[in-house]
């Protein structure tokens, strides 16, 4: 059971950390006169690659014990 909730605090911290990220870097350094097309890309990729960040902190907890 600590494996599990150790997997899921790894889970969660990748995938914050990848989001907070890419708010930031969407904040300061991309365009703001995106065209709707876009906005919607840029809304879905945040979202999958928050899912591999969630992926990668799996990963790193399955390899540190």
């Amino acid at each position: 059971m600590r494996t599990l909730i150790h997997a899921g605090f790894y889970a969660f911290g990748g995938a914050a950390w990848t989001f907070l990220a890419l708010h930031i870097r969407e904040h300061f350094f991309w365009p703001e006169n995106l065209t709707p097309h876009q906005q919607r890309r840029l809304d879905s990729a945040k979202w999958w690659i928050t899912l591999m960040g969630a992926i990668a902190g799996l990963l790193v907890s399955a390899y540190s014990n």
